[in-house]
């Protein structure tokens, strides 16, 4: 009996904790749900996000990427994406993201490094200073995602970091893709 309402106690505590700690993540950030009709996804920001495209080349395949993306509290929160014209494109792409964010903070990509987990990185930014990425690089369909935060090594919570890398999620109900 004794043990029934230990454990019934000790799930309420298990519970609660984990509550105030979700709870004390960052209170200051105003963390919003972003839809994308362009990019077809929703996300969890901490702000509302600034909207960027260019032409770049990856891998030898020219590609717009597409970004949003907003600062709060000196941590960065991005989003990047690029439609690829050949699905056999889309491996060349994800590889070429992943390295190039690892490469702009003078780090190597890991050993087993597949689509969609979480690479948690630390570098320096071209002025010396010590910076952390935590990111997801994706492949659905024929887009490639980069979802990424960077920011000083001491400040760059991984709590915060997972809650926007883990809130990423492909909106279809809206202009969906063309099928190849």
């Amino acid at each position: 009996m004794i043990q029934i309402h230990f454990m019934r106690l000790r799930s309420l505590l298990v519970g609660i904790t984990t509550l105030l700690v979700l709870c004390a993540c960052q209170p200051s950030l105003n963390w919003r749900e972003i839809h994308d009709t362009d990019g077809h996804f929703r996300i969890m920001m901490p702000g509302k996000p600034a909207s960027a495209s260019r032409d770049i080349v990856l891998s030898g395949i020219p590609c717009t990427m597409q970004m949003r993306g907003v600062t709060e509290e000196g941590l960065t929160f991005t989003v990047g994406w690029t439609e690829a014209h050949d699905a056999q494109q889309t491996g060349l792409l994800w590889q070429a993201m992943l390295q190039g964010m690892l490469s702009n903070i003078g780090a190597t990509v890991p050993s087993g490094t597949a689509p969609g987990t979480i690479v948690r990185a630390t570098g320096k930014t071209p002025q010396g200073t010590d910076i952390a990425m935590h990111a997801r690089f994706l492949i659905q369909d024929n887009y490639v995602y980069q979802i990424v935060v960077t920011g000083p090594v001491k400040q760059l919570d991984t709590a915060v970091s997972d809650h926007f890398l883990q809130s990423f999620t492909r909106d279809l109900s809206k202009n969906p893709p063309a099928q190849p």
